[in-house]
């Protein structure tokens, strides 16, 4: 567990938080996603909360860094 949070879960789709810039918002399932925050749109942590990834990606995000990894958009074909 990562130093200054409470427990990840309570109940089955509900997390408290105590990281900074850090908010689980549900998604339109009623699966929680967590977002780091910080005035500039939200990114997505994809991490599992609780995790050495997550800690390493937090940090990152914390230091500036905005995005470790890029989506892969796939390019669509021109109709023939």
């Amino acid at each position: 567990m990562i130093p200054g949070t409470r427990s990840p879960c309570e109940g089955e789709n509900a997390m408290k938080l105590s990281l900074r810039y850090v908010y689980s918002i549900p998604d339109r399932h009623g699966n929680a996603r967590l977002y780091f925050w910080r005035g500039k749109g939200r990114i997505r942590i994809r991490e599992e909360f609780g995790s050495v990834g997550f800690a390493e990606r937090y940090d990152a995000l914390l230091r500036g860094e905005r995005s470790a990894r890029q989506r892969h958009v796939p390019h669509k074909q021109a109709p023939q």
